[in-house]
């Protein structure tokens, strides 16, 4: 199960009650985003009311084995997105105010590596201005690669952790507010790049959770 059954907090214990509840409606029906949410509330109701300890390193482990399945889902998700479009077609765009269909992916990919670029210090790699396939596919998969591992390094204590950065904006992003901005980011232009593929009447891959 993903929730702990021996707390010694009667309140905690009756709040990971509605969140287990709260889980069971998401998951049937597709709430992807709440759904991933919830895990990271769930998260900060165990440390912040017992500490870290050795059940919540335990629970921990939980977890983020279970976002890395969804983080690779969703990239193998994303990466037959981009397989779907005609390689001469990835300057496509439906409207001259939106990013060409190429773009949308080196877009995330690298503002993900932005957002988790701030707990290792790192600058982010640049972003490729050819929006061709391969260099885009590339990229995708290099940027993929790099985030994962930075993913795979976070501890427990550091997952609430702010002040990664002086620059007043993110300044008070935590680290589970930057996992969840590469989450839901990644989600949001991989669902544009699907309407662009609809635009050209293909039919888009299955959805991946």
């Amino acid at each position: 199960m993903f929730f702990p059954t021996n707390t010694s907090s009667s309140e905690t214990l009756h709040s990971l009650g509605y969140l287990r509840f709260c889980f069971f409606v998401l998951a049937r029906n597709n709430c992807v985003l709440w759904y991933t949410y919830l895990q990271f509330a769930t998260l900060a109701l165990l440390i912040s009311t017992k500490g870290v300890g050795r059940q919540d390193h335990d629970f921990f482990d939980q977890w983020k084995d279970q976002f890395m399945t969804r983080w690779e889902t969703g990239h193998t998700y994303s990466t037959a997105i981009l397989e779907a479009m005609p390689t001469e077609d990835f300057s496509f765009a439906p409207t001259a105010s939106q990013m060409p269909f190429g773009k949308q992916f080196t877009h995330f990919s690298y503002w993900n590596n932005f957002y988790l670029s701030f707990i290792k210090n790192t600058p982010p790699t640049p972003e490729p201005e050819v929006i061709e396939h391969e260099t885009v596919l590339d990229y995708l998969q290099n940027m993929h690669d790099i985030n994962t591992d930075i993913i795979q390094s976070i501890e427990p204590e550091i997952l609430f952790k702010d002040n990664w950065t002086e620059q007043p904006y993110w300044k008070d992003h935590t680290t589970c507010d930057f996992l969840t901005r590469a989450y839901m980011h990644t989600t949001h232009h991989r669902a544009q790049a699907i309407s662009y593929l609809r635009a050209k009447e293909i039919e888009p891959p299955f959805f991946m959770f």
